[in-house]
């Protein structure tokens, strides 16, 4: 036999092994109330992600509207203002798809009545969306400085080339 079929074969000797009915679970299985708990810590971080999500959309429509009345060098420099809002925002977007895959992780496990594996989804659900949050605020952070600075500044006179109001 070769040495790599060798390894092969007994990789697999050692994983059957390890996979069979016979060998006890690595991890005991977690109570109700543990799974509880961290079902309540993803309600909690939903909440908070559903309220930052409210006033970043208000902020960023108040910037949006604010944008009509300011010059383009002025807008320009709003622009460059807010990368890293942007850049927080594609991350928060980032985890959100991860933490898709890990709700539909949980409710395959849930259907198995797999508690150790639902357990282990949800502490990572809690990581993930931590970092949702903490990703959200930092643009929350970002464009609510830009909208400070865009409040304190004038609006641009309208022309007297355009349409006059009577």
């Amino acid at each position: 036999m070769k040495k790599g079929t060798r390894f092969v074969a007994a990789s697999l000797t050692a994983a059957a092994f390890l996979f069979s009915p016979a060998v006890p679970p690595a991890f005991a299985s977690p109570t109700p109330q543990q799974l509880t708990m961290e079902q309540n810590k993803v309600v909690k971080l939903d909440g908070d992600i559903h309220k930052i999500m409210r006033v970043l959309k208000a902020s960023t429509s108040e910037l949006r509207h604010r944008a009509q009345t300011m010059s383009d060098t002025e807008r320009a420099t709003t622009q460059k203002n807010l990368l890293k809002f942007h850049e927080e925002i594609k991350k928060a977007q980032t985890l959100r798809g991860e933490i898709e895959d890990y709700h539909t992780l949980y409710y395959a496990a849930q259907a198995k009545k797999d508690y150790s594996k639902m357990h282990s989804v949800l502490i990572l659900l809690v990581e993930k969306k931590t970092e949702q949050l903490a990703a959200l605020q930092s643009a929350h952070a970002e464009i609510e400085a830009e909208v400070k600075r865009v409040r304190q500044l004038k609006p641009v006179p309208p022309s007297e080339h355009g349409p006059k109001h009577l």
